[in-house]
């Protein structure tokens, strides 16, 4: 179900990072996530909030993203 949905909001399928990392989001844990530049960061801490809302999930409504200087 990640995978379609995914797919559907950004038009490519996620790479296994994300998928493994939208997973343990929707599951409510924290992680740490370190990938090049470029390569899906910002869609993968978006995506959960975005499928929560779609799905009727109980799920924060806040997150916090942290990007290096």
């Amino acid at each position: 179900m990640i995978d379609e949905y995914f797919q559907t909001l950004m038009t490519f399928p996620p790479r296994n990072f994300q998928r493994e990392a939208i997973a343990k989001l929707l599951n409510q844990q924290n992680i740490l996530l370190h990938a090049p530049t470029g390569s899906g960061k910002i869609e993968t801490a978006i995506t959960p909030f975005l499928f929560a809302k779609h799905l009727n999930l109980e799920f924060p409504n806040k997150m916090i993203y942290i990007v290096p200087l």
